[in-house]
């Protein structure tokens, strides 16, 4: 298993959706952590499976969420750039690469 580095604003971005989705339903911001995890899980077990989204980086889709949590692969861990919404503002992350 590959260690897992959440950059400072995936780990806002994570927080942001978990709030909202919380003041929708009692729990649900609790079942978007869950599946963030098991999503960071995945990429832990297999950082090099995933599909490849441009610049060097990989993306993995939550199930339930529709997120999409992009990282790179370095040597010593895997850096988790952003858990992004999949229907806003494409490729906003970028720049922290």
């Amino acid at each position: 298993m590959k260690p897992i580095r959440l950059h400072v604003e995936a780990k806002a971005e994570a927080e942001a959706a978990a709030l909202y989705y919380e003041s929708r339903q009692p729990g649900l911001g609790f079942d978007f952590l869950a599946e963030v995890d098991a999503a960071l899980d995945r990429i832990a077990a297999s950082p090099g499976r995933w599909q490849r989204a441009g610049h060097g980086t990989r993306r993995v889709n939550t199930t339930r969420f529709p997120y999409t949590l992009f990282y790179l692969d370095t040597p010593d861990a895997a850096l988790v750039l952003a858990v992004a919404p999949q229907r806003r503002r494409p490729n906003y992350w970028r720049s922290r690469i």
